[in-house]
């Protein structure tokens, strides 16, 4: 086997070190914050547009932000407290939104012990309350004490596994203290059921390790501490060995940053030693090849720091002087990954650097606006960082196919590249807040947006080209009321597809005999008639069950569904 490793040539990664580390602020992005009603940890993004984010230092307790008619989320009135605790105390844990919409999370490196170690739990946010979820006995080590670095304790379990959701749904959880080594488990969320993974070939522990989606739907994982890598294969439920990294990215205390994949299809390393790494894809059992990237600006490192994909292709990430073991302060920059360069920008509090806490108590999220939230445990905002320039290549755009109506009065969505192109934003570890799934979003006449909650994602792939993916949605009350003109787009990590055309549902309700009769949910006409004389051309007529006599002649194309029973025409 040829060893497939591709250096920078010699000359440019010379050069490279000596521009990165005096680069100037070419472009600089800004930052708004927006006062929470408390401390702020881990963003989730709900499919519902709403962001569910964990109250700083991080334990049981919730609040939500909401974006406002415009879509973002600068609106210190839009927030909730009113969200139910988890069951346990837990913090730095696995976390992954399912397909239905629902939240999982298992493990927790801190917390109140034993509990959130070994558990896990599912979040309903429609429904506001938590369900425990059972793991199999005798699976996991909890009779061992583990004391960290900053002296708080673990009693074994998941503690701080690394999560991520498979190409059919179901969540991989890789823990850090099993009763079997070097076994992952896989959560199905539809059975309530767990099962394992055979043991991978390599790793030692994945600890510190992010797993990272590809775009054939394996799952890239790094070694804790080594340059032993290997990937799981959904298709074939096995782990296979992968071509080693060049060089090791974990820092003395094993820690190691972000890694994203990239619109170009590589993946790319933040390294606790101050060293990058770009990771090439076979798209096969093929192992993949790696190319040294720059290192990191001005001798700083990436050690429990987050990184996000901004929609024009930069990476927004946040480094440190790693010369102890608080890790900080905080520098953000932007890297373009096509021309190695590194960008400084301003921190949220105006000044070159951030002070306020170390990085492994921030995360990022890339907002379905384009912008970037980050948190910080600390403090009682949510800080907004905005870049210069946001504007994504068209390729990279998701693009609707087609929309119609269920049953149910919900709509189903088709489309492809509805996934997005990554996972979004990562932490390194720790922590999962990947958003490669499709929301969906309503615009009247007037440019006031509104989500529909999605569900039932066809895909939780990234980067799924030409293929043709779906999810429902949950269509806004006011939308489904009745006629209106609207338009819909579908927008997967901040970046967002053309506006299509959405005319609102003609409503027929044939037991209906006030007045007026205007076709809208709650004055609906009581002919098929009306109904296709008032509907738009190619809009849809939402019929409630019951039956009409009448017949007639349709000229113009439309879509006629019954909504919650069977409707008769014609007899």
């Amino acid at each position: 086997m040829t060893p497939l490793l591709n250096p920078l040539p010699r000359m440019a990664s010379a050069a490279l070190g000596c521009l990165l580390a005096y680069a100037l602020p070419l472009s600089a992005g800004t930052w708004t914050a927006n006062n929470a009603p408390g401390n702020l940890n881990l963003p989730l993004l709900m499919a519902d547009g709403s962001i569910l984010i964990q109250k700083g230092p991080g334990y049981s307790n919730f609040f939500r932000l909401y974006p406002d008619n415009q879509g973002h989320y600068l609106n210190a009135n839009s927030w909730t407290t009113n969200v139910a605790a988890m069951p346990e105390n837990r913090q730095m844990f696995a976390s992954d939104v399912l397909p239905d919409g629902r939240v999982f999370v298992a493990g927790g490196e801190y917390g109140t012990q034993p509990g959130g170690g070994h558990r896990a739990a599912v979040f309903d946010p429609v429904n506001n309350f938590w369900t425990p979820v059972a793991v199999p006995a005798n699976w996991l080590q909890t009779n061992l004490t583990v004391t960290t670095i900053t002296g708080s304790t673990v009693n074994g379990g998941f503690a701080d596994a690394p999560s991520i959701v498979l190409s059919d749904g179901s969540v991989m959880v890789v823990p850090i203290y099993p009763a079997t080594n070097n076994v992952a488990f896989i959560y199905h969320p539809a059975a309530n059921t767990w099962s394992t993974t055979p043991p991978a070939l390599a790793y030692y522990s994945l600890n510190e390790s992010a797993l990272n989606k590809l775009p054939d739907g394996s799952i890239l994982a790094l070694d804790k501490g080594a340059t032993t890598t290997e990937r799981y294969v959904p298709s074939l439920g096995q782990w296979i060995a992968d071509y080693p990294a060049p060089v090791n990215l974990f820092s003395g205390l094993s820690e190691i940053g972000a890694s994203l994949l990239l619109p170009d299809g590589r993946v790319f390393f933040f390294g606790g030693t101050g060293a990058t790494l770009y990771y090439t894809p076979s798209g096969s059992t093929n192992v993949g090849a790696w190319t040294q990237g720059p290192n990191l600006p001005n001798g700083l490192v990436a050690r429990d720091t987050p990184a996000a994909l901004l929609p024009n292709g930069n990476i927004f990430c946040a480094l440190t002087p790693g010369t102890n073991t608080s890790d900080k302060p905080i520098f953000f920059y932007e890297y373009n990954p096509t021309t190695y360069v590194f960008t400084p920008q301003l921190a949220p509090n105006g000044y070159n650097s951030y002070s306020n806490n170390i990085t492994d108590q921030t995360e990022m999220l890339v907002l379905p606006d384009g912008n970037v939230l980050f948190t910080d445990s600390s403090a009682a905002k949510a800080y907004i960082y905005q870049p210069s320039s946001n504007s994504p290549q068209s390729s990279w755009k998701p693009v609707i196919t087609g929309y119609w109506f269920n049953g149910d009065g919900s709509l189903h969505v088709t489309g492809r590249q509805l996934n997005g192109l990554s996972q979004g934003a990562t932490f390194g570890d720790d922590n999962q807040n990947d958003s490669n799934y499709p929301l969906v979003r309503f615009f009247d006449g007037s440019g006031n947006l509104q989500y529909g909650r999605t569900f039932n994602w066809s895909s939780t792939g990234v980067q799924t080209g030409g293929a043709l993916v779906s999810t429902e949605c949950v269509v806004p009350a006011s939308v489904l009321a009745g006629p209106g003109v609207y338009t819909i787009q579908v927008v997967a990590n901040g970046i967002a597809s053309d506006p299509v055309g959405f005319p609102g549902p003609i409503w027929v309700d044939f037991t209906y005999n006030l007045n007026p009769k205007l076709g809208t949910i709650s004055n609906p006409f009581n002919t098929m008639v009306q109904a296709t004389n008032a509907v738009a051309v190619g809009a849809t007529i939402l019929i409630k069950p019951g039956s009409s006599p009448e017949t007639m002649i349709i000229s113009k194309p439309m879509i006629i569904t019954s909504v919650g029973g069977t409707a008769l025409i014609g007899r």
